[in-house]
This record gives C-alpha cells, structure tokens and sequence, in this order.
C-alpha cells in the first residue's frame, strides 16, 4: 500500500484568507452498510468526481470505524477541508498524525498531514497551534528535499496565512515574497503547477485585508508583472509594470523589463526610452 498512500496523500487545496463557516455536511449523504474496502472504493470514486460531501460522509465512516487506519483519517481530513468542514478535518488529520509520528518511512506523509492540518486551523481561527502544524510540515520537507522547491514555497504559503491569521501581516507578507522568490528559479517558473502556484499566492497578498505601501506594493506590482509575461500577455504586463515604476522609479530592472516587453510588442520608441531610462539609472 505504500506507493498508494504517497498517491493519496498529495493534495491540491485552494487556500482562502476569508474563513469559510464550518457546517456538519456528513449527515445529509446516507452512507451504506457496506464492508470497509468496498465503502472505501466508493468514497475514493467521490472524491475524485468531486463529489467531496459524498466522500467526506464514507470517509468519516470508514475512519470512526477504523481511527488506527491512517490512510482513512487523511481521505476524511482531506474531504472535510473540501466541503469546508474545518473541526472534522482538524480531529481527522490530528488522528493521523498521532498514528503516523514515529513510524519510519512516513515522513512524506506526515509532512503533508501537518500542511493540510495547518490549513483547517487557520481556518477555524486557531493560528498559533496552525503556525506550530506549519512549521512541522516546512520542517519535515527540507529533511526530505534538501533544497528550496515548490514544496517548499506551498510550506511558506501556509505558514503565511497561519502569521496572517495570528495578526502579523507584516510576517506574513516576507513569507509570501520567500515563496514568490523560490519559484522564480528558472528550473521552476515556466512549470504549470509552478505558474498556478504564484498566482494563488498573488491573491492570498491581494486579499490579506490591508492596504500594500512602499517595497510590498511595488513587489506585488512587480510580481503580477512577471505572471503575465509567463502567460505572454505582454499588454497586462505593461500595466502591472506601469504601476510598479509609479510606485519607485528608480530601479533599472523595472525599466530594463518594461524595454523588453515594450520590445515584444514592437513598440520601438517606448522600448529605447525604456533602455535609455535603465542606463541613466544603473
């Protein structure tokens, strides 16, 4: 089962700064009397349908019925943030990583169980004990990886919205730029899961619910510029480019970039201006 559980347990969650009210949904899916592997089955079908009530209703099920399972308190945690069901997901995931802790080969695992485990705290407005979970998760990826990835840019993604939540914007917002940074390696930034990444994270600053002044608004500018040049969307990022350069003028890396994309869309005057504008001020 292991190649399965490492399958399983990758998980792809839209994450809100805006908590969502938490709902017992598991009462509106009756769930047949079937055996565990069967039941199982059927839920694992739901989830990947997207029919995420249906397989939080199984999942639960299986799980209370099973709670040494681990496999089925990170399926039933995992459905419940889905259907925004945050204190299920919590009791669910905290069983899993009671079960997984200390066992050898699961560190992957229980890595990701901490970072979906953080996420349900936040929303359920419990940000110290969800920074502690996130720390864990970015704690047990760089004993695996080594090294900054992706993995490690949804790790900061995370722990910025637990420093959010705990009323540190300030915090959160360097964590946010830490991950924007990571993922404009050149071995990353053009990868589509990548790409999808930064976007999440521009909006999660967009909405942290105050107002970006001096070096964060023009990093933000500066950020969704650099989005739309990944999709070639060359008019949105003069714009985003514009506002950056409004916001400081004098960084010849704006220019120089604005030159290039002005260059792009055969605007020859603007980009030698542009050119001109980054020599003055190197």
């Amino acid at each position: 089962m292991g190649n399965n559980l490492i399958y399983i347990f990758r998980l792809i969650v839209i994450i809100f700064i805006t908590s969502i009210s938490t709902a017992a949904i598991s009462q509106e899916i009756e769930v047949p009397d079937l055996a565990s592997g069967i039941l199982y089955a059927s839920a694992e079908t739901a989830y990947k349908n997207k029919e995420y009530k249906k397989a939080f209703a199984y999942f639960d099920k299986i799980a209370n019925n099973d709670p040494k399972n681990i496999l089925y308190s990170n399926m039933a945690g995992i459905s419940a943030l889905n259907i925004s069901n945050y204190k299920a997901a919590i009791d669910h995931l905290e069983r899993g990583i009671n079960n997984l802790e200390g066992m050898a080969d699961n560190q992957k695992n229980l890595a990701t169980m901490y970072r979906n485990h953080s996420i349900a705290l936040s929303h359920d407005k419990q940000p110290k004990k969800a920074i502690s979970a996130a720390e864990e998760a970015m704690k047990g990826n760089k004993e695996i990886f080594r090294k900054d990835n992706e993995e490690t840019a949804v790790d900061l993604r995370v722990l910025a919205i637990a420093n959010h939540g705990s009323g540190d914007p300030d915090k959160a917002f360097k964590l946010f730029k830490n991950a924007l940074e990571i993922l404009d390696d050149k071995k990353l930034r053009d990868l589509p899961k990548v790409q999808i990444l930064r976007t999440g994270i521009i909006n999660d600053i967009n909405n942290m619910g105050y107002t970006l002044e001096g070096p964060a608004q023009d990093f933000l500018y500066l950020e969704l510029a650099k989005s739309a040049l990944l999709k070639k969307d060359y008019n949105e990022a003069i714009k985003n480019l514009d506002l950056t350069i409004a916001v400081n003028d004098n960084v010849p890396l704006y220019y120089d970039l604005r030159a290039n994309t002005h260059f792009r869309l055969n605007n020859m005057t603007y980009a030698v201006k542009d050119f001109m504008f980054a020599v003055d001020r190197s």
